[in-house]
């Protein structure tokens, strides 16, 4: 990034993704843990800030008005200082208006945890082995859930899939 560069949250959030994907793949242990204990630090250190002036907006009566901006909801979402609001109905309500799509191909999907901003969502039926179906759900399910929770980071999706059975040996009569 230059100088004067403007960049979209959508931007920075991809480019940390794929820095944090980037680190999980060094083969070298050290650097690997040293990296992720770096930030871990950071990351304690940034919210023990945005909890000191979250707690100094609320004081003088400005926080809501701080929280238009999408940059700073999106921060005290992800650092979970927005009065420590649950972001699951909200995801719900997003999964409401995407289950009829996903209905009508057969398939069905479930929240199944929110935690730093990444949504992890399982898909049944239909769905299921369907190539395009993770992106298609990801992409359209990503406005909803935007468009009402400025935290998300990113939606996992995972397949439901059914227990693999082994096969059974029957031993012969003796």
């Amino acid at each position: 990034m230059s100088d004067g560069e403007k960049t979209t949250l959508e931007e920075v959030v991809a480019r940390l993704q794929g820095l944090v994907d980037e680190v999980e793949r060094y083969s070298d242990p050290i650097i690997r843990r040293t990296v992720f204990e770096l930030l871990d630090w950071l990351d304690t250190l940034h919210r023990e800030g945005l909890e000191r002036l979250a707690a100094g907006l609320r004081g003088a009566g400005v926080f809501d008005r701080a929280i238009d901006d999408p940059v700073v909801a999106h921060l005290f979402a992800v650092y979970g200082v927005l009065d420590g609001d649950d972001p699951a109905p909200l995801i719900e309500e997003a999964l409401e208006e995407v289950r009829p799509y996903v209905h009508s191909h057969g398939g069905e999907m479930q929240l199944d945890s929110v935690e730093a901003g990444v949504v992890r969502l399982r898909l049944f039926g239909a769905c299921q082995g369907c190539p395009s179906a993770v992106v298609t759900l990801t992409q359209s399910l990503e406005q909803a859930v935007r468009d009402r929770w400025p935290g998300l980071v990113r939606i996992e999706v995972s397949e439901d899939r059914p227990a693999r059975r082994l096969p059974i040996q029957i031993q012969p009569r003796q």
